[in-house]
């Protein structure tokens, strides 16, 4: 009787319940939407608090190489240490004319006379080059003193021995070409050089090859410093004496220059000052060394 009435319960529960769970159980799920997930921003947790992270397609797509607005870069940018070496800045290419003004000269001929006002010259030229990747130069350097020799007793050079000489206008000269490649910026060069020096004092021409550093001009720029030291460790040239055979006169020379260029904006001419000269030992039959030295002012040109 008990177990009739219990049946009969479930049977009615049954009956009741069957088609919503039915009907709950069989309907179909709405297909989640694509990528609305992933639209939506993530929040993390960092070190410093939780972070939102920028949702997928919000940041703009790197620029694409070559990149003409990126002077066609092949790659991408690798940072400062791509240029080490290279040559940063645009080449200078000038010529610059000066009067030594005046000049001092120590030689055989000479204890220290000073030069003729307006009579003694330099002049400079140099051309900066690139070179793959890198920097290099050329240039030339001419001076000319002329001063007054010592009245008194000379001594000549070699066997010629010592006499009696008045005082006369003599001239000296040296002219050398050079050329060398950047070692440091800003246009800092190690460099070669071919020296070719001479006088009216009844001398041989001497010649030789040296080196050094130089600095050059920024023309670019309204003001910069410049300079140069080139050491030529044998100047020498053959000469001969009547009834003595010949001989060989030779020196170890230092040649030097400190200046400044001053250029107005825009403007290709520019103002050159400085200090220059040479200092030389003996090293086979010359009576004593020579030394030039002098303030020079002039003007340049670049182009």
């Amino acid at each position: 009787m008990i177990r009739r009435a219990a049946l009969a319960v479930v049977t009615s529960f049954l009956a009741v319940a069957g088609p919503a769970a039915a009907q709950t159980t069989t309907q179909p799920q709405t297909p989640p939407n694509a990528g609305a997930a992933e639209a939506r921003p993530s929040t993390v947790q960092g070190p410093g608090g939780p972070t939102t992270l920028p949702s997928p397609g919000s940041l703009p797509a790197p620029a694409p190489y070559p990149d003409p607005a990126n002077n066609d870069t092949q790659s991408p940018p690798l940072g400062p240490q791509q240029k080490l070496g290279r040559a940063l800045n645009r080449t200078v290419h000038y010529i610059a004319g000066d009067i030594i003004a005046p000049p001092i000269v120590y030689d055989a001929f000479s204890t220290g006379e000073k030069g003729f006002d307006g009579r003694s010259y330099a002049g400079r030229a140099v051309f900066e080059l690139p070179l793959g990747q890198y920097d290099v130069y050329v240039g030339a350097d001419a001076r000319k003193w002329v001063y007054p020799t010592t009245a008194g007793f000379v001594t000549g050079i070699g066997m010629a021995g010592r006499g009696p000489l008045p005082s006369f206008a003599a001239t000296d000269y040296d002219e050398d070409v050079r050329a060398g490649i950047k070692v440091a910026g800003p246009r800092l060069y190690g460099a070669v050089s071919y020296l070719l020096r001479g006088t009216t004092n009844d001398e041989p021409r001497v010649r030789g090859i040296g080196y050094g550093i130089e600095k050059l001009a920024d023309v670019d720029q309204n003001f910069s410093l410049h300079g140069s030291v080139f050491y030529y460790p044998n100047v020498g040239g053959p000469y001969a004496l009547a009834g003595a055979g010949s001989y060989g006169l030779s020196y170890r020379v230092v040649r030097y220059l400190i200046g400044a260029s001053i250029q107005p904006n825009h403007s290709p001419v520019f103002l050159d000052a400085g200090f220059l000269g040479d200092k030389s030992t003996v090293r086979t039959d010359a009576p004593v060394g020579f030394n030039h030295q002098g303030p020079y002012v002039g003007l340049g040109i670049q182009f």
